[in-house]
Formats: structure tokens, C-alpha cells, sequence
């Protein structure tokens, strides 16, 4: 049961987010440049997250 509220929680949680964002004014220009830097921090995020798994 727990876990069902929680997944609800969570649904809600995106749907809430999903529309902020879509209500919200575009701040930079959705270009390949954009989703080259998103690609790059991802990229560095994982390697963040590697490096620190591997120190356990």
C-alpha cells in the first residue's frame, strides 16, 4: 500500500513539474548547442557519480 501512495506521490510530483514547465517562458534557444551542454553535464554528473560509488 505503501508503495502505491508513493508512486502517486511521485506522479503528481512530475505532473506538477511537467506543467510549470510548460507555463513557463523559454529562457535559452533550443539549439544543437543546447543539447550538446545538457549531454555534457549528464556526462560529467555520471562520472561524479562513478567516482564516488568506487570510494565506498
Amino acid at each position: 500500500m505503501r508503495e502505491l501512495i508513493r508512486k502517486d506521490q511521485d506522479r503528481q510530483q512530475l505532473r506538477s513539474l511537467l506543467l510549470a514547465g510548460a507555463a513557463s517562458a523559454p529562457m535559452a534557444q533550443v539549439d544543437d548547442a543546447y543539447f550538446e551542454s545538457l549531454r555534457e553535464r549528464v556526462r560529467g554528473a555520471a562520472r561524479t557519480a562513478g567516482k564516488t560509488r568506487g570510494k565506498s
